[in-house]
């Protein structure tokens, strides 16, 4: 994320194949402190209230579209930190212990995954950002 000039947060994706940075505009939120990540084949702003008690996961849901973003999720701050997702839609969330848990939004369990503390790296791709519409023609940011 990029914050502009004017004021306005940005995400700046580049496309390899034709080597273009594009702009996307993110909402302007009341936080703390915000990330992005891949969420479900989406793109997700991950805010943290002024208040520093929860996070909210705000979403996508059209790309590249800055109406589209839609909240999906409130996580309290005694989870942790929440910084991927998996492809079950459980969100990966690190402790303040450092201990990394799958926690499912939808019934609120969530599990130790009994990975060693930090150092160490997970990596998060999507495979591309464009969206696919009317029979086939790819849409290009």
């Amino acid at each position: 994320m990029q914050r502009q000039g004017d004021g306005r947060i940005v995400i700046v994706p580049f496309q390899l194949a034709n080597e273009i940075f594009g702009e996307i505009i993110v909402p302007s939120f009341d936080g703390h402190w915000a990330t992005i990540l891949a969420f479900q084949h989406s793109i997700a702003l991950v805010v943290q209230d002024p208040a520093i008690t929860k996070w909210d996961i705000r979403v996508m849901k059209e790309y590249g579209v800055v109406n589209s973003w839609t909240k999906q999720y409130s996580l309290g701050n005694t989870i942790g930190f929440p910084f991927g997702s998996m492809k079950n839609g459980e969100i990966l969330v690190e402790r303040r212990t450092g201990n990394l848990v799958s926690y499912d939004p939808k019934t609120q369990f969530h599990r130790d995954l009994k990975l060693p503390q930090w150092p160490y790296k997970i990596f998060f791709y999507m495979e591309n950002l464009a969206l696919l519409h009317n029979e086939g023609e790819e849409r290009v940011y």
